[in-house]
């Protein structure tokens, strides 16, 4: 897996190179454009939705400490932080 993670940037440069190469340079806008519009759907779906679902279930945001779902030692097997 750590391999396919690193190798996974110059996979997206070859698609971006193939569509600048194909389509020109104009498309470089679209795809920033596509990329703003994804980022906008996922913070009004956490706003709106998630946080419509968790005033209707009683939970709250205001908590000083928000405790991890998994221990923070378990989650070294996993070996995520390096």
């Amino acid at each position: 897996m750590g391999i396919i993670i690193k190798l996974a940037p110059l996979g997206v440069l070859g698609a971006i190179a193939f569509t600048v190469s194909k389509y020109g340079i104009g498309s470089l806008k679209q795809l920033g454009l596509l990329v703003v519009l994804f980022y906008a759907a996922v913070i009004i779906f956490v706003v709106v939705v998630l946080g419509a679902i968790m005033r209707f279930s009683g939970f709250s945001c205001t908590a000083q400490t928000v405790p991890l779902p998994v221990p923070l030692p378990e989650m070294s097997i996993f070996d995520i932080f390096g």
